[in-house]
């Protein structure tokens, strides 16, 4: 019968104790040591910008789906990161046949420009320079006008990637 009470008793010094120690602040107290912790919220607490595209991968052979799909998602992280949001979430989620990329930009409140950054498209272009005057002018070839032909690498360990240009005169 004792033992249940003393249980009891020492159950209660110690949740003391740690409340003594954890503050719910961040602040850990405990003779001479002192450290204070920063919790960073996440878009549930703090808000900001949940963005969700569904993938059409209809056009995508089914061998190459996966790597398409992680493709998507480097360049969207890294569409993301020069922005500085702390903790962004990129994740795919397959619900079915579909296929979704996740974005969560938490403290984020501009939504125009958060979708504007991620939805850029990139392009390619080429332009020759004047052996004379050495400026820069437009041509018609662009990164469209690209096919390309696999890559190597060679005896010093540099990636070749080789490509061929479809006539554009």
């Amino acid at each position: 019968m004792k033992r249940p009470w003393s249980t009891l008793v020492w159950l209660i010094i110690i949740t003391m104790l740690t409340f003594a120690i954890v503050k719910p602040n961040g602040e850990l107290n405990f003779y001479n040591f002192k450290k204070q912790f920063k919790f960073s919220q996440g878009l549930d607490l703090q808000g900001g910008i949940h963005l969700k595209y569904i993938l059409d991968l209809t056009k995508v052979p089914d061998s190459d789906r996966t790597e398409a799909i992680r493709g998507v998602k480097n360049v969207i992280e890294n569409r993301i990161n020069p922005l500085g949001i702390t903790e962004p979430v990129v994740q795919t989620s397959k619900v079915g046949d579909n296929t979704a990329l996740i974005v969560e930009l938490p403290g984020q409140q501009d939504f125009e420009k958060a979708k504007n950054v991620i939805g850029q498209t990139a392009r390619l272009t080429f332009r020759e320079q004047e052996p004379t005057t050495g400026e820069f002018k437009e041509t018609t070839l662009t990164g469209s006008d690209l096919r390309p032909n696999g890559s190597s690498i060679d005896q010093q360990e540099t990636t070749l990637v080789s490509a061929s240009a479809h006539s554009v005169f």
